[in-house]
C-alpha cells in the first residue's frame, strides 16, 4: 500500500487506513491498517513543538558586536534575511511569521521560523588581537 505522509505530522501520530490490515480470519472485512509516525531529527532545523521551527547559528562575536546580514533557509526552500544590528546580544531570535511547520490538522495554520544567533569565540588569541581588545 503507499502510504501518504501529510506535512506537519510528528513523532506518534498514525495515519489510519481502514480495511487495509490482515485479511480477517473468518471471511469478513480486512482490518486496519495503522501506520504510526517516527520523526527523525533534522541537521538544521530544531522543532520545539507542533508547529514552529528553530535553526541556530554561530556568528563570530565581531559580526555580532558590528551588525551583519545573512540569508538563512526557510523550511518551504524560501530565503529570509536576518539583518542582525550592531551589538545583536547572544541568543538573540529573529523571528519570521508563517515560516514553519504546516499544522497536521489544519494546513490554514503555519507555524514561525526563529533563527537564533549564537556568539562564536575564537579558541586563541594572537598577542596583536589582544591589544586592539585592550585598547577598545
Amino acid at each position: 500500500i503507499e502510504v501518504s505522509i501529510p506535512k506537519g505530522v510528528e513523532t506518534g501520530m498514525a495515519i489510519n487506513y481502514p480495511q487495509e490490515g490482515h485479511e480477517s480470519f473468518d471471511g469478513g472485512i480486512n482490518g486496519d491498517l495503522h501506520v504510526k509516525i517516527n520523526v527523525q531529527p533534522h541537521s538544521y532545523f530544531t522543532r520545539p513543538d507542533e508547529i514552529n521551527l528553530i535553526h541556530y547559528d554561530e556568528m563570530p562575536f565581531n559580526e555580532c558586536l558590528l551588525g551583519f546580514k545573512k540569508e538563512y533557509m526557510a523550511i518551504d526552500g524560501t530565503k529570509v534575511v536576518v539583518d542582525a544590528p550592531e551589538l545583536t546580544p547572544h541568543g538573540k531570535a529573529f523571528i519570521f511569521k508563517g515560516k514553519g511547520m504546516p499544522h497536521p490538522n489544519n494546513p490554514n495554520i503555519v507555524g514561525d521560523y526563529a533563527v537564533v544567533i549564537n556568539h562564536k569565540l575564537p579558541n586563541k588569541l594572537t598577542d596583536e588581537q589582544k591589544k586592539k581588545l585592550k585598547d577598545f
